[in-house]
């Protein structure tokens, strides 16, 4: 018996007990063993194989094994890895000693069969990149009503055409199928790219079967949801075409791809970091299989990761974001994204690794010791004489994430936009002035505490340390005051019209708020004002404020002014109950630099002042014009002080 005939044997007992539905990416691995001990000839030891498994399909099987090459790398050690972990013991398949001629002699054929391999390999890629072409400028626009995108509420987009499925039969040569089932109907086209170039597409019928055009490249490729501006801050990575699209609907501003499969993450974050390296990448995970290589995606890129939660009773088959644009409309969607944070760390930094932070969202095991969520610093302690260095991990605070760096058009106005929790376990955001860390940073740290972040009071500069070493790749426009800004309108927790601007201040003092329904308030405070003049014209001034800067007219004041109990408090709160409860009042019992200041937290909005007797006169008269005009003076801090 040759050696040849007994390592096929040791290889087909280790095959024996390896399940042939085993995952997607442990299976072309194996292939890959398998081509490069054996060459083409070990395809029939492959498909036998291959056929137990109940999702087999003979031209997937086929097609994998001409993608592979001799030489790629993966040899026979990796299957004899993955059967010891099925009870398989290669000691006890031992091979035979091959003669050394005979050794050199089967390096030799593999060599030369891996260059006719891989020949043969580039042709086929480079017909099906043709016929990719071809069959893309043949199909025509994708339109609002296909079955597959109305099911997932989606849009039509330039960047999917569709086309009949006999046409595309004809245009092929095959029928294209998905687990034995044929695609038919309509099919959208999805062009898959890399590096600039279309290598192959995927089509999707109106049942959503899917299917990849035969000898097209997909790995390292991506399908793009909008065409590159080179303007994009942010890179939105799915591993389906479905969510990819959810995501550039939610912010048309980014620029959404799509893997394809769980094992092309990393590849397709890799090139994109590659390709845009001062973009923020954030990877969209999905629950269920492949949901770690989106964290493998996430941390080898330095990118966030987004996960959708559908709550304790998750509906069966809900798995990914644009679930929940069909379940939970697009603001959950907006809410998923929001929550984005980098990976939790599965250890602690190695030495090389150091000085560094990292952020735990929650309570974790690392190298068998509980850690409580935070922010850590992770340094390196010099040790005494002949001594090794000691590695240092120290809680700086609750954890809290620096998530962009703002500025204003003019490139100045420069701070961070801060995300954090309070212990009710609400995540709050804030747009930090770098200038709060002039001097001893108190104010930052006492804004940070009112908020709910705790940290190490025996180190209390080691939070503002952290925040001024934090770089983010992300960079947002800072907005000081509200109102309009561009084409958006900016709130203190809220911009409304854009994603790239964030309200800047000393602190977080202007208390909008939403309850209720616009239906409720039309009952409830708008119809009680019908015939009363002075309720009229009290709610009309609350909604005045956002159309001033549109019309090119400059705010004003109104003073109520009459007895005790004649309405003049009630027209106040009808007032402000467009932007917020009563505790959005604001009283005069402050300075005229304070009150300016609180203009600028209400500039397009409403400043609703009472008890006008508790200011002294002579401020009173400094401050009614400016109050009354844009934002005032702003010689005191932006935060009402």
């Amino acid at each position: 018996m040759s050696a040849i005939i007994d390592e096929q044997q040791r290889i087909e007992a280790a095959l024996a007990v390896i399940p042939p539905g085993i995952e997607r990416e442990q299976w072309w691995r194996i292939a890959a063993a398998i081509k490069h001990e054996c060459g083409d000839a070990g395809f029939d030891i492959f498909d036998a194989w291959s056929r137990g498994a109940e999702c087999y399909e003979a031209t997937d099987a086929r097609d994998t094994w001409k993608s592979l090459r001799a030489d790629g790398g993966i040899r026979i050690g990796t299957l004899y890895g993955i059967a010891s972990h099925y009870g398989f013991e290669p000691a006890a398949h031992a091979g035979p000693v091959v003669d050394a001629a005979v050794l050199e002699q089967r390096r030799a054929q593999r060599k030369a069969q891996a260059v006719r391999s891989e020949a043969n390999t580039l042709t086929r890629q480079r017909e099906a990149a043709t016929l990719a072409i071809a069959i893309w400028s043949a199909a025509g626009p994708s339109r609002d009503d296909h079955p597959y995108l109305v099911r997932k509420g989606l849009n039509a987009t330039p960047m999917l055409r569709e086309i009949d499925a006999p046409r595309l039969h004809a245009l092929l040569g095959y029928r294209p199928k998905q687990s034995g089932e044929e695609l038919s109907g309509r099919i959208l086209i999805a062009r898959i790219e890399r590096d600039g170039q279309v290598t192959s597409l995927e089509m999707i019928d109106v049942d959503g079967r899917k299917s990849a055009l035969a000898n097209g490249v997909k790995s390292g490729g991506c399908w793009l949801a909008s065409a590159p501006t080179g303007r994009q801050q942010r890179i939105a990575i799915a591993e389906g075409i479905g969510s990819a699209q959810t995501h550039q609907q939610a912010y048309p501003d980014d620029l959404a791809v799509a893997a394809l499969s769980a094992g092309n993450l990393s590849k397709v974050a890799q090139a994109m970091r590659a390709a845009h390296p001062e973009a923020a990448i954030l990877l969209l995970g999905e629950i269920g299989n492949g949901a770690d290589k989106a964290v493998e995606a996430a941390r080898a890129v330095g990118g966030a990761l987004a996960v959708p939660d559908f709550g304790e009773e998750r509906p069966e088959g809900a798995t990914d974001i644009n679930d929940l644009l069909t379940l939970r409309g697009v603001e959950a969607v907006r809410a998923c994204v929001g929550a984005a944070a980098m990976p939790e760390p599965t250890t602690f930094p190695g030495m090389d690794e150091r000085p560094c932070w990292s952020v735990c969202r929650s309570e974790l095991e690392i190298d068998g010791k509980r850690i409580k969520p935070g922010v850590y610093y992770h340094g390196v302690k010099p040790g005494k004489g002949d001594e090794r260095p000691t590695l240092v991990n120290q809680w700086i605070s609750t954890p809290l994430y620096v998530r962009a760096i703002t500025r204003n058009p003019q490139d100045g106005d420069y701070g961070r936009l801060l995300e954090y929790v309070s212990p009710s376990g609400r995540w709050k955001k804030w747009s930090m002035p770098m200038s709060m860390l002039a001097g001893d940073g108190g104010e930052a740290r006492g804004v940070l505490l009112s908020e709910g972040v705790m940290f190490d009071l025996k180190n209390r500069g080691g939070v503002l340390g952290y925040i001024a070493g934090q770089h983010p790749e992300q960079t947002m426009r800072a907005a000081t005051v509200t109102g309009w800004c561009a084409e958006a309108f900016v709130l203190p927790d809220e911009v409304i019209g854009a994603d790239d601007i964030w309200f800047q201040s000393m602190g977080r003092t202007a208390p909008y708020g939403i309850a209720g329904t616009f239906e409720a308030w039309k009952s409830g405070v708008a119809a009680l004002a019908k015939g009363n003049p002075l309720l009229m014209l009290a709610i009309s001034a609350g909604l005045a404020g956002p159309l001033l800067a549109l019309l090119n007219m400059e705010g004003a004041g109104l003073h109520f002014y009459s007895d005790s109990s004649t309405g003049k408090s009630t027209s106040l709160y009808a007032s402000l109950s467009a932007w917020g409860s009563p505790a959005y009042k604001r009283t005069w019992r402050s300075t005229s630099n304070g009150l300016e200041a609180a203009g600028s937290l209400h500039t397009d909005t409403l400043l609703a002042l009472d008890e006008i007797g508790e200011i002294k006169p002579h401020d009173l008269h400094d401050t009614c014009p400016q109050v009354a005009g844009e934002m005032g003076n702003g010689r005191s801090d932006s935060g009402g002080s």
